[in-house]
């Protein structure tokens, strides 16, 4: 994609120009089963993987006349973005009678990975002197969910049941960019007050039982609910900072 703006009058005069080019691979695969142990029993099983590669570039030029006074910018960018994601899932089923009432078991697994490589290099030249700035970044994240949830279904008699249940969910994130300049002897600093971190946990657990009855044109449900969160945030670091620019002849 390219565009294109100016805007010149008698005295002043100024023209932008923008280009921009991205590619994505996008990819997704699945595999599930199903085994039946006998009448009674039976296992499920499924995984399924999403991968996205992302690779883009641009640039920009502006150009600013004032009564004579020049200003030019050039800027490119190069940015390259990996996304990973897996999710798994396990059940269990086991019916007890012919009327209804079974137990569950259903674990999940969510993996999620991303990461970001980014350059930029920017000249900026007023009349006959030239500043550069040059700096990259680096950014990962990582997402990590596991739940586990256990139910079952007690048919008391026709329009009569028993029903509970117990979950855990466990979230864990990592999320961070690291920030790096280039200086005026060519060699590569970390900026950290420019970067971020943050790590983050959290627990929820619950439980819950409910009792349902139906009778003609009448229906009752009565349940309980109950549950905990427990959230942990082990570290968080905002960014602050510059991009420190050296001149050139």
């Amino acid at each position: 994609m390219i565009s294109n703006r100016q805007y010149p009058d008698a005295a002043n005069r100024f023209s932008a120009l923008s280009q921009f080019k991205t590619r994505s691979n996008y990819g997704t695969g699945r595999i599930s089963s199903i085994f039946e142990i006998d009448t009674l029993n039976s296992l499920g099983t499924e995984i399924e993987y999403t991968g996205e590669v992302s690779k883009g570039s641009s640039s920009s030029q502006t150009e600013l006349t004032k009564q004579g006074f020049l200003i030019n910018s050039i800027g490119n960018y190069r940015q390259n973005d990996d996304y990973n994601t897996v999710a798994t899932t396990a059940n269990y089923l086991h019916k007890f009678d012919n009327n209804g009432s079974v137990l569950k078991l259903i674990v999940d697994y969510t993996n999620k990975e991303s990461t970001g490589k980014n350059n930029y290099y920017i000249v900026q030249k007023i009349s006959e002197q030239a500043k550069d700035s040059t700096y990259r970044s680096n950014s990962d994240a990582t997402y990590n969910i596991v739940s586990a949830d256990a139910s079952g279904k007690k048919v008391l008699r026709k329009g009569m049941s028993l029903n509970a249940g117990v979950r855990y969910t466990y979230t864990y994130m990592d999320d961070h960019s690291l920030y790096e300049d280039l200086t005026a002897d060519r060699q590569w600093i970390v900026k950290p007050s420019y970067g971020y971190a943050l790590k983050y946990k959290e627990h929820i657990m619950g439980a819950y039982a409910a009792f349902s009855a139906e009778a003609g044109r009448w229906s009752l449900i009565a349940g309980l609910w109950g549950g905990n969160i427990r959230k942990l945030r082990m570290k968080a670091t905002a960014s602050t900072g510059t991009i420190s620019t050296y001149s050139r002849t």
